[in-house]
């Protein structure tokens, strides 16, 4: 398998189609995601990452 390929996959398998993904934390936000999206995403991978 060749390296572009690899990558390819590892990009499909959590839902990913585009160009624009955010991964914070443990999750994935594909596409266009709100300030307020984002904000609570980044809220909780805090509250995670201190416990």
């Amino acid at each position: 398998m060749h390296i572009q390929d690899k990558n390819q996959q590892i990009f499909r398998e959590p839902g990913l189609r585009g160009t624009l993904a955010m991964l914070i934390g443990d999750s994935v936000i594909p596409g266009y995601a709100a300030y307020a999206t984002l904000e609570k995403a980044v809220q909780q991978a805090l509250a995670k990452s201190t416990h």
